[in-house]
């Protein structure tokens, strides 16, 4: 796997600020009683099939529901995103940030619709998930301190949280897109299969090799 460092704009950066101004003129025009923004902006079948908002599989990635949402989404892309965007080179960082949460809404959406379930799909979780499981990929020795306390390595990690959104999911314990997320997780895997022509289970498997 080619892991040098190429160029780096700092998009992951830019994606903070994009996605913090989007909140706050969301926030601003509801308070104001002009416009509900992320009606716009988020992915839903009704509004995507019947009144054709065909760019919302792009833009409801860059809108959240509130601050705490916003916080953890962001915060995660500050904490993985960077590193990430050193290994690929930002345009190559780009363009996987926006296929992986492109797909993942997608495929949200055409299961939103199968199942008759009429949900407003925004948030930036499905790209950072496919962060995530990149950072997996580049960096399965080192260790993320869950919570800030409990050492962890990131291929558990992956397994730990595809293991809750799956469980989730079928019982449905809460009102997450979880299912964006385990999405995102296998076009993020296919992407490394196919650009990388690598096996991201091996790696996983075997990740204390990788020191």
């Amino acid at each position: 796997m080619d892991t040098h460092l190429k160029k780096n704009y700092n998009f992951s950066f830019g994606i903070i600020i994009l996605c913090s101004v989007v909140f706050l003129l969301s926030f601003i025009l509801y308070n104001q009683e002009i416009l509900r923004l992320n009606l716009y902006l988020g992915l839903n079948p009704t509004l995507f099939i019947k009144y054709k908002h065909y760019w919302t599989p792009i833009t409801y990635m860059f809108a959240h529901s509130n601050l705490g949402h916003l916080f953890f989404n962001m915060f995660a892309l500050f904490m993985f995103g960077h590193s990430i965007e050193e290994k690929m080179g930002s345009l190559e960082f780009i363009a996987y940030y926006i296929i992986t949460g492109l797909l993942a809404g997608l495929f949200s959406l055409i299961f939103y619709y199968i199942f008759g379930i009429n949900v407003l799909l925004i948030g930036a979780s499905g790209s950072i998930y496919a962060v995530l499981f990149a950072y997996a990929v580049f960096f399965p020795a080192r260790k993320i301190y869950f919570f800030g306390i409990i050492p962890i390595s990131p291929p558990i990690l992956i397994l730990l949280y595809t293991a809750y959104d799956l469980i989730s999911q079928i019982f449905g314990a809460t009102n997450i897109a979880h299912i964006t997320h385990l999405s995102a997780f296998v076009f993020a895997f296919f992407y490394f299969k196919l650009v990388y022509k690598v096996n991201p289970i091996f790696i996983f498997r075997h990740y204390r090799r990788f020191n």
